[in-house]
């Protein structure tokens, strides 16, 4: 075959290539949600003289790029994950920050027992003469917006809560706006295998159990 005869060859093989592209993607315009052989089995009973290997090739590019298009819309809508590098306190902080409940610097009094017990309780002695500087956010009893948006409910047996990182305790206690607020009762709240944060219960006086003699 000569040269002449191989170019013309091609140049035909190119253009029947080109049409068949054609009408797979006039089709699948026609047809969008039809499956792959069922839009071929139409495309050859219309097209009687097509070649099949050429259609078949055709078929698959083309629904390989419809896949790659959904898969790509899929990932544009769909709504993208939190950050797992940022923490559980993090994202309460946020949360209450948007509802006007930034931290507050706090100086914790720390609660430590003394060697003496009381004749009549059995309470031991209590002392406070060592701070601790931590940041928190208070949660009073009644502030509903706040109690939503960190997913607690203060019960009436408390006066608040106080949410930190701190390393606070029972008994612990501490001044904000005049008022003296005591730790009843501390919770703590896990993230992964650390403490995340942790929600203290806030009453005036603390009441220390009894020590059994």
């Amino acid at each position: 075959m000569s040269l002449e005869s191989r170019e013309k060859n091609g140049k035909v093989s190119l253009r029947r290539s080109q049409r068949v592209s054609e009408i797979v993607e006039k089709f699948r315009k026609q047809y969008p949600n039809t499956e792959r052989k069922a839009l071929r089995k139409l495309i050859l009973l219309q097209h009687k003289g097509i070649n099949v290997r050429t259609l078949d090739r055709h078929l698959e590019k083309a629904f390989k790029r419809n896949a790659l298009e959904q898969d790509t819309a899929l990932e544009q809508k769909a709504p993208s994950l939190p950050d797992r590098r940022v923490s559980l306190w993090d994202r309460l902080q946020q949360r209450l920050l948007a509802v006007g409940a930034p931290l507050i610097d706090l100086k914790i009094e720390k609660l430590e027992l003394g060697d003496e017990r009381d004749p009549i309780t059995g309470w031991y002695e209590t002392i406070y003469d060592k701070l601790l500087p931590v940041q928190g956010i208070i949660i009073l009893k009644g502030a509903k917006e706040l109690e939503a948006a960190a997913s607690l409910h203060v019960p009436k047996e408390y006066l608040g809560f106080l949410l930190t990182q701190g390393n606070i305790e029972d008994g612990d206690r501490f001044l904000w706006r005049g008022k003296r607020y005591v730790i009843q009762e501390v919770e703590e709240v896990i993230n992964g295998y650390e403490v995340g944060y942790r929600i203290a219960k806030l009453v005036h006086r603390y009441n220390q159990p009894p020590v059994l003699a």
